[in-house]
C-alpha cells in the first residue's frame, strides 16, 4: 500500500473524528477545532487545503448543530452562525500557529501553538461578538467588559486546544508507527 494513501487516510479519519467532537456533549468551546487546524497546518502539506479543512469541518458541523440539533430556537434555516467571519478567522489563526510554531513536530512547538492559537481565537472571536451585537457598548469600556465576560471560555479553548493536539498528533503518531511496524512485518 502507498505510504502517501495510508497517511493521507489517517489524517482523513483524525479529521472526521475531530469535527464530530463538536457534535457530541462537551463544555462550551472544548472542542477540537481549534487542535484540528493546528494538526492539518503540521500534516497536510498544500497550505491552503490545510486552512480550508478546519474551517469545512466547523461549517459541516454548524450546519448539522444550528438547522437541527438548534432548529426550535431558530426555525429559519441557517447557512453560517451570527459572528462565523470572527469565529473562522480565529480557526484560521490557529491554522497560522500550527504553521509557524508547530511545523518541526515538537511537543514545545505544539504546546506553543496551541497556547498562541486560543489566545488569537479568543482575541478574534470576541472583537467579533463586541462589534458585531448590541451587548456591550463599542467603547473601550465596554471591549474590556466583553474580553473579561469571555475569560471563563478561554480555559475551556486552550484545555481543548491542548487535550485535543494531544490526542491528534498521538494518535498520528501511533497508527503511523503501527502500521510501519506491520508492513514490515
Amino acid at each position: 500500500m502507498n505510504k502517501n494513501w495510508i497517511n493521507n487516510s489517517i489524517i482523513l479519519l483524525l479529521v472526521i473524528l475531530a469535527a464530530f467532537s463538536r457534535l457530541i456533549p462537551h463544555p462550551n468551546n472544548f472542542t477540537a477545532v481549534g487542535a484540528l487546524a493546528i494538526f492539518g497546518a503540521v500534516s497536510i502539506s498544500n497550505k491552503r487545503v490545510s486552512a480550508i479543512v478546519p474551517l469545512i469541518a466547523m461549517w459541516l458541523s454548524d450546519l448539522f448543530l444550528n438547522n437541527i440539533v438548534y432548529a426550535s430556537y431558530n426555525p429559519s434555516f441557517a447557512w453560517f452562525s451570527e459572528g462565523f467571519v470572527w469565529i473562522y478567522l480565529g480557526i484560521l489563526a490557529n491554522s497560522f500557529s500550527g504553521w509557524f510554531l508547530a511545523s518541526n513536530k515538537k511537543v514545545s512547538g505544539i504546546v506553543g501553538a496551541s497556547a498562541l492559537g486560543a489566545i488569537l481565537f479568543f482575541i478574534l472571536s470576541n472583537f467579533g461578538v463586541w462589534i458585531g451585537s448590541g451587548m456591550y457598548a463599542k467603547t473601550l469600556d465596554g471591549l474590556v467588559l466583553c474580553y473579561t465576560a469571555a475569560l471563563p471560555f478561554f480555559g475551556n479553548t486552550l484545555s481543548g486546544n491542548l487535550f485535543f493536539s494531544l490526542v491528534l498528533f498521538g494518535s498520528y503518531y501511533l497508527l503511523e508507527k503501527k502500521i510501519t511496524v506491520s508492513q514490515l512485518a
